[in-house]
């Protein structure tokens, strides 16, 4: 079924297997492998991952109705940067980069790694108020289920004749009078099709070089840049030549660039990613280091990655800050020597016990419009020996905290499960603070 249309009278719907977790994807990865035990024919597993089961299976340069300039765009990035081009030699390479940097293209990006199509598929992607995927962030706009298309299939080389000719075709301008013959000749001219494969192109009133044209081609590029090191990628090549066939001289047939959803290009069956997996998928993905830091080799998306480790755990702010104006008598004081340690240690009240510790806790921490009273009965419930040592015990008591603060309906998803994580961190904090104090009054005693 790889590569074929859907079915006739069957949705995508019929053909989606759901996953929740890494272990199921995997587990269903190997269940692929044993259903193609031959790796010896040249096929490869190849994967795209997209944030959003809504979008189509398209290049950028289709989806944003940007292909009539396809020429324009191109030849306007090496005049604005020469140098940045200077030593790619071929078209292939010079797509791959324009792709690289934004710029809309005929390329798609797919993988051969399976779980970094998986990250990718877990990306955040927002949907407006139209039902529609959309990047902007809008108070309205939710979540979407992610996808993973896939198939097993051949890969050419990034040099190969086949790529040589797409490549070409997407620098060529073509005019409303533009031949089979001399789109042919015209590639000719730029030595892209080798002097031993003319006679084959040219057979059959150029059948096989039309094929070409109207062929999607899977390629194995060189690995020109770090980021395609990083993600395993490769790239899905779109040709979607239209030919207007000319039944007197197939040679004189006018040809336009055209559109094409390439979703049969994938297998019929592909992966759901419901929108609640996503986060945590991504932090199970995470300690495959699989992330943005080891997927994108550039400064700026280390540093983002840093920045979204830190605000994960991130504790609020107790005090805004102030400066203070020292009076005489005070700057007198703290010129006196220091207190032996006996005396500067913190008097535990007396009704100070683990439990009134704990809900003192919870009560200060609890966010606005949540009632404390069953945030501390889950301390208490999980209350065993070491319990705030014991990582196992904390990953309960923040889930279980968390489940009832986004049972509340008074947060959102990502602010429930920040808010379990400012409580818990608090508590346990200022719970080690406690016993530490208690400790020091047991020795002074």
């Amino acid at each position: 079924m790889t590569g074929d249309n859907l079915p006739e009278n069957e949705s995508d719907d019929n053909f989606e297997i759901p996953i929740n977790n890494i272990t199921e994807f995997l587990a269903q990865i190997a269940e692929m492998r044993e259903n193609f035990p031959d790796e010896g024919d040249g096929q490869r597993f190849i994967f795209r991952g997209v944030k959003s089961c809504e979008y189509d299976v398209t290049p950028s340069i289709f989806r944003e109705n940007l292909l009539s300039k396809e020429f324009q765009m191109g030849h306007l990035a090496y005049a604005k940067r020469p140098f940045e081009f200077r030593e790619y030699d071929s078209a292939f390479e010079r797509l791959t980069k324009l792709q690289h940097y934004g710029l809309c293209t005929r390329l798609l990006d797919v993988t051969f790694n399976p779980l970094v199509a998986l990250y990718f598929a877990c990306e955040n992607c927002k949907k407006n108020n139209t039902g529609k995927p959309d990047k902007s962030e809008n108070e309205d706009e939710q979540n979407i289920d992610g996808v993973i298309y896939w198939r097993r299939g051949y890969c050419l080389l990034h040099d190969s004749t086949e790529v040589k000719i797409l490549s070409a075709i997407a620098e060529m301008e073509f005019d409303a009078k533009i031949t089979l013959k001399s789109c042919f000749e015209k590639l000719l001219e730029q030595n892209i099709i080798p002097k031993d494969e003319i006679t084959k192109y040219e057979m059959d009133d150029y059948q096989i070089f039309g094929e070409v044209l109207q062929s999607n081609y899977f390629v194995i590029p060189n690995f020109s840049n770090e980021r395609l090191i990083y993600q395993s990628g490769a790239f899905l090549l779109s040709g979607c030549i239209h030919i207007n066939k000319n039944s007197d001289d197939v040679g004189k047939s006018i040809i336009q660039k055209a559109v094409s959803n390439l979703r049969s290009e994938f297998d019929p069956f592909r992966f759901i990613i419901h929108e609640d997996c996503k986060e945590t998928i991504l932090d199970e993905l995470d300690m495959y280091n699989i992330n943005q830091s080891s997927l994108f080799p550039e400064l700026e998306h280390q540093m983002d990655y840093i920045k979204s480790q830190s605000k994960k755990y991130l504790r609020p702010s107790a005090v805004l800050f102030s400066k203070v104006e020292w009076t005489s008598e005070e700057a007198e004081e703290e010129n006196k020597p220091e207190k032996s340690p006996i005396e500067t240690i913190t008097v535990i009240e007396k009704d100070e016990t683990d439990e009134s510790v704990i809900r003192s806790s919870v009560e200060r921490w609890t966010p606005p419009g949540i009632s404390s009273e069953p945030v501390f009965d889950i301390f208490i419930k999980n209350k065993v020996v070491d319990w705030y040592k014991r990582e196992q015990i904390i990953s309960k008591i923040r889930a279980e905290v968390n489940r009832s603060i986004d049972d509340s309906m008074r947060y959102t998803t990502d602010g429930s499960r920040k808010w379990s994580n400012v409580i818990v961190n608090m508590v346990i904090s200022e719970f080690k603070d406690y016993l530490q104090r208690k400790e020091e009054k047991d020795k002074s005693q």
